[in-house]
């Protein structure tokens, strides 16, 4: 089964994303912002992050690469 984490602070996106990804086997888990995304991604062993690039705490494209 796929893991796969959605950073992105409005609520409702999340899940209602999350609830297709499930539907599709998968497995999901949400966060609201780069700083509590970073942490579950050093936590997790995630397959897919889908990032938002404007959050509360910064632009999602400052943590890639």
């Amino acid at each position: 089964m796929a893991e796969t984490l959605i950073v992105d602070d409005d609520i409702a996106y999340c899940q209602s994303l999350s609830l297709l990804i499930e539907k599709m086997g998968w497995s999901c888990d949400c966060s609201h912002s780069i700083q509590q995304g970073m942490q579950k991604a050093r936590l997790g062993n995630y397959d897919v992050i889908i990032l938002d690039v404007n959050l509360p705490d910064g632009s999602g494209l400052d943590i890639i690469g």
